[in-house]
């Protein structure tokens, strides 16, 4: 009997170890299979969002039934809010993902066709953000500052126009002051007349973008533009470069870093920054009242990095305005606009 057993135990031990073996091995396909479809999902995340705000945008009664749908697809992966008609544009909120840190803005725009821009809300310190969308279509988000302020921004969109109030709050002037800037990445990978083409980064993307220099209207594809520090002056994303620095007159230009960005001798005079489409019809542009440099990088992305620069002794707090425009391509209307909205200065101090 004891050899019976035993026997059996044996014969029972060989089936079941290719089993388990197989069966850890498969376990660890399906871990890299959940791996490799991880950007996938965040892309299929992606896709539902944009059927949903199409939807959105196509809808003219009961809002709030797309929106349920939309909280039933994807839970906390998108935020949406009521009463959406007419031109206005259309702010969402969602967490990403891939980069579950990361809090992004999206921003659909019915006055350009098929246009949504993304903007990541805020690189550098202030990582992920709550956001509070209300009823009138304002979006508000809220960062904590790592040096103890509160950063609240309140998005207010208009037709062809998109408001940010960033406020800055804290227990003294010098916790309110740490908050020198915040960084938005301003992001046109969905857009489809404005983002780059597969292996036409310079060409489709790069020479559309522009600022305004001495020169007037100035694309960057018309601005003297330096290598990438941290790359072979050779790398294919140097010959030419894809990304680039701007520093305004009013900043000491520093000469090229050690390891960074290219940083441009063409010099902004007003804190602006845009993109015209490929079509060369419509133009995506943001402005504020002083920047410290304006940047265009890797993501199909451009940087304002406006300065957070009037704060208010008797409340203790800082609160910057900068405007969003959305238009038909006029270079000198959009211009026009942004002296009437933030009265840059004819002359600008200078730094040499």
């Amino acid at each position: 009997m004891k050899k019976h057993s035993l026997a059996s135990f044996v014969i029972v031990f060989l089936v079941a170890l290719p089993i388990s073996v197989n069966y850890k091995r498969q376990n660890q396909d399906y871990k890299g299979e959940v791996r490799h479809n991880f950007m996938k999902k965040d892309r299929e995340n992606l896709l539902t969002m944009e059927n949903i705000e199409r939807e959105i945008l196509a809808t003219s009664t009961d809002d709030s039934r797309v929106i349920r749908k939309g909280s039933e697809q994807l839970g906390s992966q998108i935020e949406v809010f009521s009463n959406v008609s007419g031109k206005k544009a259309v702010i969402t909120c969602r967490q990403s993902l891939r980069f579950p840190d990361v809090t992004m803005v999206r921003i659909t725009v019915p006055t350009i066709p098929d246009f949504q821009c993304d903007v990541w809300c805020y690189e550098d310190e202030l990582g992920i953000g709550e956001c509070f969308p209300q009823p009138d279509g304002t979006m508000i988000l809220k960062h904590h500052h790592p040096k103890g302020a509160m950063v609240k921004t309140k998005i207010v969109p208009q037709e062809g126009i998109v408001d940010w109030y960033v406020t800055i709050t804290g227990s003294t002037q010098e916790v309110v002051q740490s908050v020198e800037w915040v960084n938005p990445c301003w992001q046109f990978r969905h857009a489809p007349g404005f983002q780059s083409l597969p292996d036409q980064f310079v060409e489709s993307y790069v020479n559309q973008c522009f600022i305004y220099t001495d020169r007037g209207f100035t694309f960057f594809k018309d601005t003297k533009r330096y290598p990438d520090t941290r790359k072979p002056d050779d790398d294919y994303r140097n010959t030419p470069p894809w990304v680039q620095s701007y520093y305004p007159v009013w900043r000491e230009h520093s000469g090229q870093l050690e390891a960074g960005w290219g940083i441009s001798d063409d010099r902004p005079i007003y804190s602006i920054i845009g993109i015209v489409s490929r079509d060369m019809k419509y133009l995506a542009a943001w402005g504020g009242k002083k920047s410290n440099r304006l940047s265009q990088g890797w993501h199909d992305c451009l940087h304002l990095r406006p300065l957070m620069i009037d704060y208010d002794e008797k409340t203790n707090r800082t609160v910057s305005h900068f405007r969003m425009y959305f238009m038909e391509f006029d270079s000198v209307k959009l211009i026009e606009q942004y002296k009437r909205d933030f009265s840059p200065p004819e002359n600008p101090e200078r730094v040499d």
